[in-house]
């Protein structure tokens, strides 16, 4: 009787709306994806490689490398992601082509599965760029040449990865009347193009904010501090430009920063009989720094981990 009256029922529904046409794909239920449960934290670590960068974000999920240091890191690098137990690199940042940001992406490419690379818009001739692009060629890798901002999440971290707008050549027409800069020799600029062309990550993590600046000289500093989607936001991390060189407006964009923590990926100037002839942070970068109430990490020689579940954020040395 049952089976009758559905039955009945259908037929009904049929005479009284001229028929009930066939779900299209669009109304079709689907078996929903069925994901990993995601905790909300993030892990960077940024290499214990001397005056170098090599800069690791991990999520739950997600791996993102910002630099890869000197040639010779390359394989300390990829140790400690096979430690870790990291086998994909999801982006890969170079920020510019230096020696000490490039130099160990061939190892690391050649290690790893690696999804995406973003580089700057440039071209540079070196050894270890043409060991990065040979690595990239045998993986059949194509670079994203970055042109303009790209935003994208990595689990609960959001990414805004910002190139230079203008051209280093044109240095020469760009008109600069707060220059208090500690280089030698100020008018050397093809000596700084690469570190004008740095790509600036800003990663954000609930509430904890993080800055990576590449090695952002005097022109892209200024550049930077004008872009308001930097100066909306409040960073309590800042990984500090070019080992802790002083350019012209480095000491006000740490004032309007603010951070509580501070990364310099080099060493204090106590220790510069020690290392010499690298030369160390500046002293009033330091002092500035300091004055704003950031604690200071160097990464001579000891890497730096920090933690952050979107709420709290920890920063310490580790071996």
């Amino acid at each position: 009787m049952k089976k009758l009256f559905l039955l009945a029922s259908i037929l009904t529904c049929m005479f009284i709306f001229s028929g009930c046409e066939s779900p299209t794909i669009e109304d079709e239920w689907h078996e929903p994806e069925i994901k990993e449960p995601v905790t909300n934290e993030m892990e960077i670590f940024i290499f214990g490689i001397g005056r170098s960068d090599a800069i690791l974000i991990t999520t739950e999920n997600y791996t993102a490398l910002i630099d890869t240091g000197e040639r010779q890191n390359g394989s300390e690098i990829v140790r400690h992601m096979r430690e870790k137990e990291i086998r994909r690199i999801d982006y890969l940042i170079i920020t510019h082509f230096d020696n000490d940001h490039v130099g160990g992406a061939a190892d690391v490419i050649s290690a790893m599965n690696v999804a995406n690379v973003i580089v700057p818009n440039y071209a540079r001739e070196s050894t270890n760029v043409s060991l990065f692009n040979s690595a990239l060629q045998r993986k059949s890798i194509v670079p994203t040449v970055l042109t303009e901002t790209m935003r994208f999440s990595l689990d609960n971290a959001e990414f805004w990865v910002n190139p230079a707008s203008f051209r280093p050549e044109e240095y020469e027409d760009f008109e600069d009347d707060d220059d208090d800069s500690d280089d030698d020799d100020d008018t050397a600029v093809r000596r700084y193009n690469d570190d004008e062309y740095s790509i600036v990550v800003s990663v954000t993590h609930g509430r904890n904010n993080f800055l990576f600046t590449g090695d952002m000289s005097r022109y892209r500093l200024r550049e930077i501090m004008e872009n308001e989607d930097i100066a909306d936001i409040d960073y309590n991390f800042y990984k500090v430009p070019r080992h802790g060189r002083r350019y012209n407006r480095s000491l006000r964009f740490i004032r309007e920063l603010q951070p509580r923590f501070a990364v310099i990926t080099g060493f204090h100037p106590d220790d510069e009989k020690k290392y010499r002839p690298e030369r160390p942070a500046n002293n009033r970068i330091i002092e500035t720094l300091e004055e704003e109430g950031a604690e200071i990490f160097f990464t001579m020689t000891t890497s730096v981990y920090a933690i952050s579940n979107g709420e709290r954020l920890s920063v310490n040395y580790v071996r």
